[in-house]
């Protein structure tokens, strides 16, 4: 579905405080870490605005089944690697 609406999604998506989202995610993964890792993948990352707010706590890749999906995602984030993968 995301093939054709790549360049919508993130007004679709516009409601989302991803920031917000973003600290709560850091304070839950904080809370409940048990090791000294700080690598996070984002599974179907979207264009990536929740990697936007984790890459200053962790180091972050994306995952996802859409190449508009990453190009938006990539452009966001430059230097974070970004993944494309099949639905299956």
């Amino acid at each position: 579905m995301f093939l054709q609406t790549a360049r919508y999604y993130d007004k679709i998506y516009s409601f989302k405080d991803y920031q917000a989202e973003g600290q709560r995610l850091t304070a839950v993964i904080h809370q409940h870490l048990r090791s000294d890792g700080n690598r996070l993948l984002d599974v179907a990352c979207g264009t990536g605005r929740h990697i936007e707010h984790l890459k200053a706590d962790f180091q972050v890749e994306g995952l996802d089944i859409s190449e508009g999906l990453l190009e938006l995602a990539r452009e966001r984030n430059p230097g974070v690697l970004f993944h494309l993968t099949r639905a299956t």
